[in-house]
């Protein structure tokens, strides 16, 4: 580890020298003539600094028959400065947010983002919030440290190198605070090399190294069940273009973790692997992509995006038929327990096949007919589902649009304490859009649907709609309005209700879109008495 980091950082340091010598030139027989003044070289001066940000002001007011009349507001700043310079720039990134909504924050004041960073000549230097996804199965964390990159040469045939390090902590009041819910702080270095071999043609390298520090003593009752981790992660992830046939696409690594350096157990290997095969037999009419996923069940990085104890088959290939039709056919396959730890298997099924038409007369629509079929099977389950869909759009150039849709649901349950289920569900969509002094539009979209489930506890019917309705009023300002209601009934239970109102608006003054005053109203109501009003009003601006 240490020495992969000191080769990055070696890397990283570029220095260079340069030196020049000038000869005198013997001076010229004849009379001496007095020479012309020097003309001193311009001197550049440097950029000025520019400052941008954005702000938005909210106060909102809310009443519901659970609690009194609440006014709440939050604002919301960022700002950010910056230089550019001929070979250089540099800047700061700032925002933060102020509100007394608990439901957004139980914090009156927080800081939300901090970045500052310095690019010259292909390097770069980061520090505050900065993140890194080198290798999704090694690193994918946003740190509060220090980041530095380089990069030699173009993305075709240079290189590049990254190196990250901080902490991880979802606040920066986290790094301030003593009464923290973590007991540990969890310090993280990563590093990264790619290589390009060509147009389409790359290899990475990358490790990351994690480690947990205890800031909170030992009488912390959560200290006390979980103990500090540690783990060390190197892998590689490439993506190679061998011709317009084929192209390869994954990532593998190798980690050594301990959840709990604290107790006697040794530390855990592991691996994982996920590799994507990319073919197109033929640019127009067939395209296949092959999928293999698996991760073993002590893979724990902590700093990587991997679900342990999973592997994974999939198939996704594309035929066009013809002009008119096109077929998509997707095979997934997965199981968990690796190791056999669980005792049983649990294995997923699932096969989708999507049928999409566009006939000649049919220019402006489309009929699609897509199957399903899922089964889940092991540890107790076993469970078939078949969902049958075809749906029907079409939008003339009058500006209507229409939409019809069906599914069934067949739901096979032979898990103990569950029943057959036969869903039926109808959607219907009209619409329709006009244009007005070339900037000014309307538009309405009415939906309904309604659902029967079929099953021996009982029955139950529902039917719900929803409409929209907008119109913008070229650059300056937009109005929208929607209301949605539903009802259930329901053999071996009550019936339910439910019907919402919303209003909102947005102003710009004078067309500048960088300004705005945007209002907002809402009202749910349901049969159990229920009801929720609320009203905000904010300013938005940028600079």
């Amino acid at each position: 580890m240490k020495r992969f980091c000191s080769a990055v950082l070696t890397a990283m340091v570029l220095f260079c020298a340069s030196a020049a010598v000038a000869e005198e030139e013997p001076a010229p027989a004849g009379p001496v003539e007095t020479p012309a003044p020097a003309v001193e070289p311009e001197v550049e001066k440097p950029s000025p600094w520019s400052v941008r940000g954005r702000s938005e002001s909210v106060v909102e007011w809310k009443n519901d028959s659970t609690a009194n009349n609440e006014t709440t507001f939050r604002q919301e700043l960022s700002v950010g400065i910056s230089r550019n310079e001929k070979a250089s720039s540099m800047g700061l990134d700032i925002s933060g947010r102020a509100t007394n909504n608990e439901t957004v924050d139980e914090k009156d004041a927080r800081l939300l983002y901090l970045h500052g960073y310095y690019k010259n000549n292909g390097n770069q230097a980061e520090i505050g919030d900065v993140a890194a996804s080198f290798n999704p199965l090694v690193i994918s964390a946003s740190l509060k440290g220090t980041k530095l990159s380089h990069q030699s040469g173009d993305t075709v045939t240079g290189w590049n190198a990254s190196l990250i390090g901080g902490v991880q902590k979802a606040g920066w009041d986290e790094l301030f605070e003593t009464n923290s819910q973590e007991p540990y702080d969890r310090y993280i270095v990563s590093a990264s090399t790619d290589r390009f071999f060509g147009p389409g043609r790359q290899i990475s390298l990358s490790t990351a190294f994690v480690t947990d520090s205890d800031y909170s003593g030992g009488d912390d009752p959560l200290a006390l069940t979980t103990g500090p981790a540690e783990a060390v992660t190197v892998g590689a992830s490439w993506d190679w273009r061998f011709n317009r046939y084929f192209k390869t696409r994954g990532e593998a690594a190798m980690t050594r973790c301990d959840a709990n350096t604290d107790d006697s157990q040794s530390s855990d290997n592991a691996g994982a692997v996920r590799f994507k095969l990319m073919t197109v037999p033929h640019s127009r009419y067939l395209k296949s992509d092959f999928y293999y996923e698996r991760i073993d069940t002590d893979f724990t990085p902590f700093t990587a995006s991997a679900a342990p104890d999973r592997e994974k088959y999939e198939n996704d290939t594309t035929l066009m038929v013809s002009r008119t039709a096109k077929i998509r056919l997707t095979l997934k396959q997965s199981r968990d327990n690796l190791d056999g730890s669980l005792g049983d298997a649990q294995t997923i099924r699932d096969g989708v096949t999507d049928l999409t038409l566009r006939p000649d007369w049919l220019k402006r629509g489309e009929c699609s007919v897509r199957q399903q079929m899922k089964h889940t099977e092991g540890r107790g389950t076993d469970q078939a589902i078949a969902i049958s869909q075809v749906d029907f759009s079409i939008r003339p150039a009058s500006g209507w649009k229409y939409g019809l849709g069906f599914i069934y649901t067949d739901i096979d349950e032979d898990t103990q304490g569950m029943e057959d289920q036969d869903i039926y569900t109808v959607r219907n969509t009209l619409g329709w859009t006009r244009t007005f002094a070339s900037d000014h539009q309307f538009r309405s979209t009415l939906r309904i649907d309604t659902n029967r489930i079929n099953r021996n506890s009982g029955d139950q019917n529902s039917l719900g709609g929803k409409i929209d309705l907008g119109y913008d009023a070229g650059t300056t300002w937009s109005a929208d309005f929607s209301a949605t209601t539903r009802e259930t009934y329901r053999d071996a239970a009550d019936d339910s209700e439910y019907t919402a109102y919303e209003i909102s608006g947005s102003y710009h003054p004078g067309g500048d879109r960088s300004r705005a005053v945007r209002i907002n109203a809402a009202r749910r109501d349901t049969d159990s008495g229920t009801t929720e009003e609320t009203a905000r009003i904010s300013y938005i601006f940028s600079f």
